[in-house]
């Protein structure tokens, strides 16, 4: 099996070019979790995490090194694989996976990867899933508040929390249903 998966990675990130490094990791990051390699996964991540921070020390080294620099989206492979391991999990155990999302979020603020609206909505689901709505609630009402901050102050840039123009679909659709 793990020849067949190392031929498929191989192939498929040779075969499409036009994909970004950071895609390509993100479908290694998925392709790794859904076999349960968990830890071979955190490990994947922290390589990426310091590449992040050599960039941002050294924005000259941005896009040069082997592992592409942490992109939410790799974290939101995570959240979304803890979710959908509430369900392979006893209800005794899912206070360690909403710890392993609390543990994943500091990762995120410790090393000052911006939000993007499919991370977010990830957090929504996996919290509203697991019936932590306080935790929905301030994820909405930090969103919220970015975006009316942001057409107060058209000049503003971007925020720390939310990095991104709008709100997106999906966001919204989560927000509603916590």
């Amino acid at each position: 099996l793990t020849k067949v998966m190392e031929d498929f990675v191989m192939k498929r990130a040779t075969a499409d070019e036009h994909l970004s490094p950071s895609k390509k990791f993100h479908a290694l990051l998925k392709i790794i979790l859904a076999t349960g390699k968990e830890k071979q996964a955190f490990f994947l991540l922290s390589k990426l995490e310091e590449t992040f921070l050599k960039s941002k020390r050294s924005p000259e080294l941005e896009g040069t090194q082997f592992y592409a620099e942490v992109q939410p989206h790799h974290y939101a492979v995570f959240v979304e694989y803890f979710t959908l391991s509430k369900d392979r999990f006893p209800k005794s155990m899912h206070s360690n996976l909403e710890r392993s999302v609390d543990k994943l979020v500091e990762r995120i603020e410790t090393h000052g990867v911006p939000y993007n609206s499919v991370l977010l909505t990830k957090l929504l689901i996996f919290y509203r899933d697991f019936n932590n709505f306080n935790k929905c609630f301030e994820i909405i009402n930090q969103v919220m508040k970015e975006k009316l901050v942001k057409q107060l102050v058209t000049d503003s840039g971007h925020t720390r929390f939310y990095n991104r123009r709008d709100v997106t679909r999906p966001l919204y659709v989560e927000m509603w249903r916590a």
